[in-house]
């Protein structure tokens, strides 16, 4: 062992009783602050309250899923800023009695500081760049559960070991379904689509990062853009529906090879919101029900590119409500033929229920909260209406099927 250790501000110097490899037990002689005292303390333990498992606050052995605990505080203050536990002082029971009680969802928690530590919020939001609603809607889902079960009360409740904790984080972040959580039907359509509109997205160039082009072709191509969506208006309302596709088609194919170009931002991508949504309102009065929902979800996401730049821009958070919508009743339309089994009936009206609830949360303002214009809270009822339509003959199917088997 080491003669000499340094504490605070003056050498302390230590000897073994008996021998340290025998077990034997270090004693401070002097502590460089005055004469010798007895400072030696047995069975202390060695922790930082704030980040302790309940069970090393009782003086219980420390496991791996301990450190889960630990790491959990961690996260939890990466997250919003704050650990998960007010201060108790040196009273370690009480610290331990604490953690015993679980923790509330982190987007509850968001609210709860939105009121009490309002300052502290807005400058945790402002290092991770994000708004406090953006910043809630993350933590509503897999990353806040994440976090809540690295942080359970018991250890046997946690991830059993560090590399669980870490494949979950994992998942969280390719939108795949998170093993902390009881896999549905639902849950994992919605990882899909998540995982769609992620890939899309990265696809697009944000405006955020848009590098402008030289000038001229930049204006030449927009220019092409704006005379295909007219002269498409005008064939559709002439009823040359084919004609006026091919015009909607050519202006959004021109604006997505300016956006991976990153050769523009927002307005290209209201133009390409623009024409796509127009075709699919062209392909749905044709039949195409399938292409018409390939046309609404392109208008969707770079609708949704808009919206997120500006939330407070209410015609596009409109915009990704609609086009959300239209995607939803286009489901619930194929789930209806009469060719289809009742499985993928009722995949389709799951997929529909998904999209309402988008365009339900879009219709809020895109944070699940604000409640919006009168028009906003008359179109989510109208929402909620066919939420419940789809469960409604979701359950009909399946006990239909189980009748019959």
């Amino acid at each position: 062992m080491h003669p000499v250790a340094r504490a605070a501000a003056g050498p302390v110097e230590l000897r073994a009783a008996a021998s340290c490899r025998t077990g034997g037990i270090a004693k401070v002689l002097h502590s460089g602050f005055g004469p010798a005292t007895d400072l030696t303390r047995r069975h202390q333990r060695l922790l930082t309250p704030e980040y302790a498992s309940p069970e090393q606050l009782r003086g219980e052995p420390a496991t791996v899923r301990t450190d889960v605990y630990s790491l959990g505080v961690i996260l939890y203050e990466l997250l919003t800023g704050a650990t998960p536990w007010s201060s108790t002082g040196d009273d370690l029971a009480a610290a331990a009695e604490a953690r015993q009680r679980p923790l509330v969802p982190l987007g509850q928690a968001i609210r709860l500081a939105q009121r009490t530590v309002p300052d502290r919020l807005n400058q945790t939001c402002l290092a991770r760049q994000a708004t406090v609603p953006r910043l809630r809607r993350i933590l509503r889902g897999d990353l806040g559960r994440v976090t809540i079960k690295a942080l359970a009360p018991d250890p046997q409740d946690r991830y059993a070991t560090v590399r669980e904790l870490s494949d979950d984080l994992g998942r969280c972040l390719d939108h795949r379904p998170i093993l902390g959580r009881r896999s549905s039907t639902v849950y994992v359509l919605e990882r899909l689509v998540a995982r769609r509109v992620a890939s899309i997205r990265r696809s697009l160039a944000t405006v955020g990062a848009a590098r402008r082009a030289p000038g001229a072709d930049v204006e030449h191509q927009m220019a092409q853009v704006s005379k295909l969506n007219s002269f498409g208006l005008l064939l559709s309302e002439t009823g040359e529906t084919t004609e006026a596709l091919h015009n909607f088609e050519q202006a959004a194919r021109l604006c997505e090879e300016l956006l991976q170009a990153q050769h523009a931002g927002a307005e290209v991508l209201r133009r390409l919101s623009l024409s796509s949504n127009r075709m699919g309102v062209l392909l749905a009065r044709r039949g195409s029900q399938r292409a018409a929902v390939r046309a609404f979800r392109r208008a969707l996401f770079a609708s949704e590119a808009v919206a997120e730049d500006d939330p407070s821009h209410a015609h596009w958070r409109q915009s990704v409500a609609g086009n959300s919508k239209n995607v939803a009743a286009l489901y619930e339309m194929i789930a209806s033929r009469a060719n289809l089994d009742w499985v993928e009936r009722v995949s389709n009206l799951e997929l529909a229920r998904i999209w309402y609830r988008r365009a339900i949360e879009a219709a809020f303002g895109m944070d699940g909260e604000r409640p919006g214009s009168p028009d906003d809270q008359g179109v989510t009822v109208e929402l909620a209406r066919s939420m419940r339509r789809c469960d409604e003959e979701i359950a009909r199917l399946k006990n239909q099927h189980q009748a019959g088997s």
